[in-house]
């Protein structure tokens, strides 16, 4: 599918979203809307923790997905729309290719975000497409755990520093 026409899906998605009901969809995603401004050196809107604990967000929201979507298509589409900009944005933010956490040299770390990246955006289209098929929901969801845990996997191995300089340790207490 050209990468093109995924991006507009993502985009409509956003639409929808905004434009759409938000109750009752988000309980998947922790409140990432803080009352103060970011630290020094971290994007606004970060939410706490970092990759491992994003990536396990990421994939405690969407396990159940093909279930919801089966009740719920369009809650279902809002949780993984919730998830992909709350968390994988900020993911390919901070570890994509270039990008300030992503260690000199990690080709492989790079390549595993913008697999992941690509994943989610395949997950979104599924969600986007009436009637929603929750075979291929449960598929997209796998696909993206496992994209995920490897990203996890490389960001190890490679050194990468696991949580953005200055931004607190999820569960830790706002100052």
């Amino acid at each position: 599918m050209p990468r093109a026409f995924t991006m507009a899906a993502v985009i409509a998605c956003a639409v929808g979203y905004a434009c759409g009901e938000r109750g009752g969809a988000r309980e998947a995603v922790a409140d990432t809307a803080g009352a103060g401004s970011a630290p020094a050196g971290v994007a606004a809107g970060t939410p706490p923790g970092g990759l491992e604990d994003w990536v396990d967000e990421i994939t405690a929201g969407t396990k159940e997905l093909s279930v919801h979507a089966a009740a719920d298509p369009q809650a279902a589409q809002r949780t993984a729309l919730d998830l992909y900009v709350s968390r994988q944005e900020y993911i390919e933010m901070y570890w994509g290719p270039a990008r300030p956490l992503h260690p000199p040299g990690g080709r492989e770390l790079g390549e595993a975000v913008l697999s992941a990246e690509q994943q989610f955006h395949d997950l979104l289209l599924v969600l986007a497409v009436p009637p929603v098929d929750t075979t291929k929901v449960r598929m997209a969801t796998d696909s993206l755990a496992a994209r995920l845990a490897r990203v996890v996997q490389v960001a190890r191995s490679s050194g990468a520093t696991m949580i953005p300089p200055g931004n607190p340790a999820k569960g830790a207490p706002e100052q």
